[in-house]
């Protein structure tokens, strides 16, 4: 026996009214739920700027790009020494993004900007510049995905 036209119309009409109800509810909840841009998933804690910086200027010193003054060992040492040259700031989005406004979703990445003095080597390798500014993306666990430098002599 066939269903009544009355009864198939008002199933639709249900539809059209609990799809939509559905999606505003998934979507306030995941506005909700997200977590913060700034958040480091790995180590459940929004990791603070300042240490943000020691961990870029550690690689740094490991790479062994950073000349450290007489009482800098470290790049906790640097920064304390140095604070005005670092910056960590969530990265601008700049024109059409391929994600588009999803990537805002799942993307993680900030931008750092750090000054430095450069050792011997390091000048040779890079025109025998002094100072040098670097522009990183980095995750939100301080893990740099993309290195750019500029000399600033």
């Amino acid at each position: 026996m066939k269903t009544p036209l009355k009864k198939r119309l008002a199933f639709m009409k249900s539809l059209k009214v609990a799809i939509p109800g559905l999606l505003i509810t998934y979507l306030l909840y995941a506005y909700v739920t997200a977590r913060p841009p700034d958040y480091c998933a790995k180590e459940k804690r929004i990791i603070p700027k300042d240490e943000m910086c020691i961990k870029l200027y550690d690689k740094t010193i490991e790479r062994g790009d950073l000349l450290l003054g007489p009482t800098e060992k470290t790049g906790r040492d640097y920064h304390a020494n140095h604070p005005d040259n670092c910056q960590v700031e969530p990265e601008e989005p700049n024109g059409f993004r391929l994600g588009g406004i999803f990537e805002g979703f799942f993307d993680d990445r900030l931008e750092a900007f750090i000054r430095y003095e450069m050792t011997d080597k390091a000048k040779q390798s890079n025109g025998n510049t002094r100072r040098w500014e670097e522009w990183d993306i980095i995750t939100s666990c301080g893990e740099i995905t993309r290195r750019s430098g500029d000399n600033a002599n």
